[in-house]
């Protein structure tokens, strides 16, 4: 019959395939564009908020929030003409509001399920999704399985998310807050150490490179060390050791299979493009059986996070079920979090007992969330340290008193009470969150509560703001942390003696209702790994601020960039180049 279709059909009315092909391409993004002007007239009240005015209906005005050449450029000063609340033109034509006000990131954060992660992230990983669940009795689905993928924006400095649906939520949590208790915390203090102890002195082999015989009129300043790279090796370092008790000597060796697939995987969740801008755009009106046909056309990037995904489960069985083999022969447990988790899942009963998939799931959730943030947060800290070298005078006396005290061994609590160390600590992370924006959006139609009236474009006073299902939401981290309602008119300033009066701050917040899990700061969104990525900060830093002096060279300039986390952006192909020198 088929054979015989040439014969009965003309050759002019035959269709050319490539035409087709064009046809459907063009029929699919004409439906497209009718489900977003459908999607798009329900705005009415969001569309009356007052922003700044779309510099074009295909990108709108994410090009200046989120491609801009220093982040919060143009956020901050629409923070201050238009307040706590605006609304910005996204991708064609879509009202997105850009919330730093903290009653309506309160109610937001404290409705996971109504306020749900964006419809790209969801789609990449349905089946670890805590907070838009599954039907149920529906089994999981896996797409790539990389949630910490494309969940990047829900993790600051060190603060990572276990995923779960609500139902195992109890269960899940009763099996990892024994990892996270405090004398756990202690336990992993040595290993942190250690890996402090190999990064200073790599630091002083980077400074000290092997004589050349070549002129040296040409080349770097042997004292000049672009940190970036190293610090983010030493936080994989530690979250290696603390977190997983694996040695991945990326400090001496960067080049380790998981590492290297990581850093890759890394980079294409940091893409910066206006293509990106468009295409998440349109991804949430691509039917299911599109989205994931689209995620297997042979591509670079697909190719990678394949990649990642087969290595990442590889190496997640392989840990789990050697330290659950270590458990029945047995042996003393490891202090990292992982044999902690494991340990604990092996003495629960069989209905509080979690699967072994379960437990993998989180051995990438513990590689992300404490390496790349809390490797930026450091880098961050020692920028600013360079730049106000009376700080550094301030920290290096009160650590050599500490240190003369203890015979260089601090403690946990020790390290806790550093004034100095842990004020400008503060101050970075309140500047400086890892993620500046993190993306939600209403799952059904809500109202969102004000901390006090705005007026809209038509001179309207306001107390709520009535969203329809699906508003995208942007939680401004970056902006709260900079709301001069909680922190003053020297909001924007970096001055870590702030923290010296911490009451005044504590009072304030208070009264106002606090957000962040940590110093009443919104960098962390809440989660069990904040202390433990707030350990790895001080022991690392303490080190490095003990041991070196630091500097910024005369034509540096050091920009933050969003790449997904905030990134420092250097002179020429540098990241963050620093004049680094021995402590005499």
């Amino acid at each position: 019959m088929l054979h015989s279709l040439s014969q009965v059909w003309p050759a002019e009315w035959r269709p050319d395939p490539s035409n087709v092909v064009a046809t459907i391409a063009a029929m699919g993004l004409l439906w497209i564009l009718v489900e977003i002007i459908k999607f798009d007239s329900r705005d009415e009240e969001v569309a009356n908020i007052r922003g700044p005015l779309a510099s074009s209906w295909l990108y709108g005005s994410l090009v200046e929030l989120l491609l801009s050449e220093r982040y919060g450029e143009h956020e901050f000063r629409w923070q201050s003409q238009f307040g706590n609340v605006y609304c910005v033109a996204g991708c064609l034509g879509q009202k997105r509001l850009v919330i730093s006000d903290h009653i309506s990131l309160r109610y937001i954060l404290n409705d996971p399920q109504l306020f749900a992660r964006s419809t790209l992230v969801r789609r990449v990983s349905p089946d670890r999704d805590p907070i838009w669940p599954r039907p149920e009795g529906q089994k999981g689905r896996e797409t790539f399985g990389l949630t910490l993928t494309l969940t990047h924006s829900d993790h600051a400095a060190g603060v990572f998310y276990i995923y779960i649906i609500d139902k195992d939520h109890r269960r899940i949590r009763n099996v990892f807050n024994n990892a996270f208790s405090l004398a756990s915390i202690r336990r992993i203090l040595p290993i942190f150490q250690e890996c402090s102890h190999k990064l200073v002195q790599k630091v002083e082999e980077l400074r000290s490179p092997a004589e050349s015989t070549d002129s040296d009129a040409n080349t770097r300043s042997t004292n000049e060390v672009d940190i970036y790279q190293l610090l983010q090796n030493a936080t994989l370092d530690t979250v290696g050791a603390g977190g997983l008790g694996y040695d991945f000597n990326a400090i001496e060796s960067p080049s380790h299979e998981i590492a290297q697939s990581h850093h890759n995987v890394l980079s294409i969740a940091s893409g910066r493009s206006r293509a990106m801008l468009i295409a998440d755009r349109l991804v949430a009106f691509l039917p299911d059986i599109v989205f994931k046909a689209a995620l297997f056309i042979p591509s670079n990037e697909s190719r990678i996070l394949r990649n990642f995904k087969t290595l990442a489960d590889k190496f997640s069985k392989i840990l789990v079920r050697d330290k659950e083999a270590a458990f029945r022969m047995g042996q003393e447990k490891g202090c990292d979090v992982l044999s902690v988790v494991v340990d604990t899942n092996c003495r629960m009963d069989a209905n509080a007992k979690l699967s072994e998939s379960e437990v993998c799931h989180q051995v990438p959730a513990l590689l992300v969330a404490g390496q790349d943030t809390a490797g930026n947060t450091l880098s961050w800290a020692l920028y600013e340290l360079s730049k106000h070298s009376h700080w550094q005078d301030k920290i290096r006396a009160e650590l050599s008193d500490v240190w003369e005290r203890t015979g260089g061994k601090l403690s946990y609590s020790e390290l806790e009470s550093l004034p100095n160390t842990n004020a400008f600590l503060k101050e970075t992370i309140r500047l400086y969150p890892g993620v500046p924006l993190s993306e939600r959006q209403a799952t059904q139609d809500t109202v969102i509560p004000l901390s006090k009236p705005i007026v809209t474009t038509e001179g309207k006073s306001i107390e709520e703001i009535a969203v329809r299902k699906g508003q995208f939401i942007y939680i401004a981290t970056a902006a709260y942390n900079r709301n001069e309602d909680i922190w003053g008119p020297d909001a924007y300033e970096f001055k870590p003696e702030r923290w010296f009066d911490e009451g005044h701050i504590k009072d304030k917040v208070k009264s106002l209702g606090a957000l962040g899990p940590y110093a009443n700061l919104l960098s962390f969104l809440g989660g069990p790994y904040a202390c433990i990525g707030l350990l790895e900060l001080q022991v690392f830093f303490t080190d490095l601020v003990r041991h070196f002096e630091f500097s910024l060279p005369e034509e540096s300039d050091v920009k933050p960039i969003l790449a997904t986390t905030l990134l420092p952006s250097g002179h020429k192909d540098t990241k963050l180049l620093l004049k680094i020198n021995p402590i005499s």
